[in-house]
């Protein structure tokens, strides 16, 4: 029992990943299942790698929320992020003085998974340890048809950290630090029909 709550864990977050939500909110259901048949719920509570602070049980809550938005209940999909982005820490804040949301900002970027914490992708200080501080993300997505309700970006990958967003170098918004819910941001008139340029802090 025990293999088969982390086998749904595991397809659970590979659905997620590819932002595929309604198999993500079902293999939550059998990961649910599955644990309350040994009556055990401290099955629920191991950390997950998305932040590195999630449990299975709160995965489980936000795949079942992010169904809702992108399956047509609340909303629906109509693009969805890139798994890599490039990426940049900022540990002396001057990224948006530096004005880093715009086309081409400069400086030195790396690819990285936006579905993983970056500490366990070798993100460190110059003296090794884990960086701990603000970074930024930059990915393009097309997006075939503009919506005919306002759009929202929902950036479910970064999970317990507040978010600056901007949309084709335009700012969008600010979320709250949420550890319990998506984090969303509205984008307004700022999408465009044909490639999108996302920045996120």
């Amino acid at each position: 029992v025990y293999f088969d709550r982390i086998n749904a864990y595991v397809r659970m977050r590979e659905a997620m990943n590819r932002a595929d939500f309604a198999e993500a909110a079902r293999q939550a259901d059998v990961m649910v299942e599955t644990v309350s048949r040994m009556g055990n719920t401290a099955l629920l509570q191991d950390a997950g790698p998305w932040g590195g602070s999630r449990s299975g049980a709160g995965l489980a809550k936000v795949a079942r929320e992010l169904c809702t938005w992108t399956g047509g209940t609340k909303g629906k999909l109509i693009a969805a992020l890139p798994e890599v982005a490039s990426f940049r820490t900022d540990p002396a804040g001057d990224g948006v003085v530096g004005r880093w949301y715009r086309e081409d900002p400069g400086g030195e970027w790396q690819d990285l998974s936006m579905t993983s914490a970056w500490e366990s992708q070798g993100i460190v200080t110059p003296e090794g340890r884990s960086y701990n501080g603000v970074a930024w993300y930059r990915v393009n997505v097309d997006v075939a048809k503009l919506p005919e309700r306002p759009a929202r970006l929902l950036v479910p990958e970064l999970a317990g950290s507040g978010v600056w967003a901007w949309c084709n170098g335009r700012f969008a918004g600010h979320t709250a630090k949420d550890l319990d819910n998506p984090l969303s941001v509205g984008l307004g008139d700022l999408l465009v029909q044909g490639s999108n340029l996302f920045v996120l802090r």
